[in-house]
């Protein structure tokens, strides 16, 4: 498992960064996170680093169900990383009848002692001040302008405001021409830095926006003396060859692979 050598580092940072939306537990054969003000929000609502305490794969996913029941959380949210997938959770997952989301996302890492080149100079990016209410709703209505009905804008806005207001995550806002065109949030611990929530406006894109704000989280990333800067993508997508450009390697091609039990 040598060329794992990330893989507790990272499920250790998603327990601390969706800290913003859920409540972090452990037992000795899962982690979980639970929210009860954003239920349905399954990154903050969920099973991950199972692991066979000797009982077996079966008997561990029956107590991971039983912790669900308890919190009356539905559908029971499992994700499986390499490890738990060689002791055979993924087997019995899908022998439970589980449906697996059909999506992969890449993890990709910085991890070069010298960030990128400044892209664009006619793209200003900015650190939002934890005092600035303003700058963190402009943040926070990018982060939803993507969303097409007024149910995901309100569910994708709680989640954003949320984000907004956890004191480890820093925020970030791209501007053209004094206009607030993209955001994205840098989280650091432990030596890791997590570039997250990285959107550009629709009416923006192919300016330079995106490679301006993951520059500049990496700088920030390093100047705060992390040895790594990671981020999540999707596979195939065009932020994928962007990371590529910017000096980011590809670490793994999915390693949190997301399963759904339904009651």
């Amino acid at each position: 498992m040598d060329t794992l050598w990330w893989l507790d580092p990272l499920l250790e940072h998603e327990i601390l960064y969706f800290a913003f939306a859920g409540e972090p537990r452990q037992t000795a054969c899962a982690w979980y996170l639970f929210s009860e003000t954003l239920p349905k929000y399954h990154d903050a609502n969920r099973a991950l680093r199972l692991r066979d305490d000797g009982r077996g794969p079966q008997k561990v996913l029956q107590e991971v169900a039983t912790v669900f029941k308890k919190h009356r959380t539905w559908p029971i949210v499992i994700d499986i990383d390499p490890v738990a997938e060689k002791q055979g959770f993924l087997d019995a997952l899908l022998r439970k009848g589980a449906l697996q989301n059909q999506s992969r996302y890449p993890l990709y890492a910085y991890r070069a002692s010298q960030p990128p080149p400044p892209p664009s100079p006619h793209v200003r990016v900015e650190a939002i001040p934890s005092h600035d209410a303003e700058a963190r709703r402009l943040w926070v209505e990018l982060q939803i302008c993507d969303e097409r009905t007024e149910e995901e804008r309100q569910f994708w806005r709680a989640v954003a405001e949320a984000e907004a207001l956890f004191p480890a995550c820093r925020l970030y806002l791209a501007y053209i021409e004094g206009t607030p065109v993209g955001a994205c949030d840098l989280f650091s611990a432990h030596g890791w830095a997590r570039i997250d929530s990285v959107i550009t406006h629709p009416e923006w894109r192919r300016r330079g926006v995106a490679s301006a704000l993951v520059t500049r989280a990496i700088a920030d990333a390093l100047a705060e003396g992390n040895q790594l800067a990671y981020l999540f993508t999707e596979a195939g997508g065009p932020a994928e060859s962007l990371y590529r450009r910017l000096g980011f390697e590809r670490l793994h091609g999915g390693p949190l692979h997301r399963h759904l039990l339904l009651a």
